[in-house]
């Protein structure tokens, strides 16, 4: 569209302008304790949106390519320049906790992992980690309980919104480098801000390094947690309370499934329906224990193991007998035995529920 170009390229040009006299002005003024810092600041982002736009412009002709050539990363070398020094001139400036975000962001968005962690690091733990340090590399570790790495961790600013970002981004790149211990220990710092949009993700990715970590019932603890959560969310504003509440669900059910739980190599005697039965004692009132049940049954269910999942779904039956979909729930019942080649006690289960003409059905032989 004509007019929209136009627009743009406008918004362009005052763009320059903008760079060209603040850029003026930091060459004449370039201490001003009171109005370089900001000048600094607002100049370090306008770099950002012009290389953000050109970016932008190169991943699109290299789609158009048809993928021919490498996908660009962005340059924001101009921004993070600005920011390092604003940093080291003006440590005291007000929005200095704006700064090492930012500067956070960019390195990891022009793939410098590790300096970006090491900043997003002197952003929540200033006491420890310093900017300009050499971050260190990564070690992978189990998540086996160890004392947390940031436990004495004082954030550059105390009530800075950009605190559980950070954290959760740290834990991210710990994750993604099985550095498991100190994974949780940064997800859990998340979890002192409960009304921040990153609390559910950081909740979830906390749960999944327990479970990567082969510490089930902590993970199970989490993955719980979660689910509560968003159940509380919804009940309160109507909408869906998080986006990983199913997820929370599934690795409930998973977790429970793990045959072993104290790594010896051998299957635990306690079955996943034991444990789930023992978590959620006195709870079933919960809406959400009955989907774990189901989905514990529907795991063994997807895994073959036909006859753990008809315990699963018959004890949620009992547990649960005027839920709306139990004639469903009772037709995978009927479903497992037929897959056993128990032909008998899957005509008994029809009966129960008056399916006996579906079983039969089922067994004959289809037409072509």
């Amino acid at each position: 569209d004509a007019t929209v170009k136009a627009e743009e390229a406008e918004e362009k040009s005052l763009r320059q302008q903008a760079i060209a006299r603040f850029e003026r002005f930091l060459s004449k003024y370039p201490g001003d304790q009171r109005w370089s810092p900001d000048a600094i600041f607002r100049l370090a982002e306008l770099y950002f949106e012009r290389a953000n736009d050109d970016y932008l412009a190169a991943a699109q002709a290299s789609q158009k390519a048809g993928g021919e050539t490498a996908p660009p990363t962005p340059d924001y070398g101009k921004t993070v320049e600005l920011y390092r020094q604003l940093i080291e001139r003006f440590p005291k400036y007000r929005l200095a906790d704006g700064a090492y975000y930012l500067l956070g962001y960019c390195l990891g968005e022009m793939n410098k992992e590790a300096e970006a962690r090491q900043t997003y690091l002197a952003l929540v733990c200033g006491n420890r980690y310093k900017v300009n340090d050499p971050p260190p590399p990564p070690v992978a570790s189990k998540g086996r309980g160890v004392q947390s790495p940031y436990s004495d961790c004082v954030p550059l600013k105390l009530d800075s919104r950009f605190v559980p970002e950070a954290w959760t981004r740290i834990g991210e790149y710990h994750f993604d480098y099985n550095e498991l211990d100190q994974a949780i220990a940064a997800y859990s710092q998340v979890l002192k801000y409960r009304d921040s949009p990153y609390f559910d993700k950081a909740l979830y990715k906390l749960a999944w390094s327990y479970y990567r970590a082969d510490r089930y019932l902590d993970a199970i603890r989490r993955f719980d947690e979660l689910v509560l959560f968003a159940d509380r969310g919804k009940s309160q504003s109507g909408k869906e309370g998080s986006d990983l509440r199913a997820e929370a669900v599934q690795y409930l059910g998973i977790s429970f499934s793990e045959r072993d739980w104290n790594g010896d190599g051998t299957d635990d005697p306690e079955t996943g329906l034991s444990r789930l039965e023992s978590f959620y004692r006195n709870r079933e009132r919960e809406p959400h224990v009955r989907e774990i049940y189901q989905r514990l049954g529907d795991i063994y269910f997807d895994q073959t193991e036909y006859l753990k999942a008809t315990e699963a779904y018959k004890r949620m039956l009992a547990r649960f007998p005027y839920a709306p979909d139990n004639p469903k729930v009772q037709d995978r019942i009927i479903l497992a035995f037929e897959r056993l080649r128990t032909f008998d006690q899957a005509l008994k289960e029809a009966e129960l529920d008056g399916l006996q003409q579906a079983v039969q059905l089922r067994r004959q032989p289809r037409r072509h």
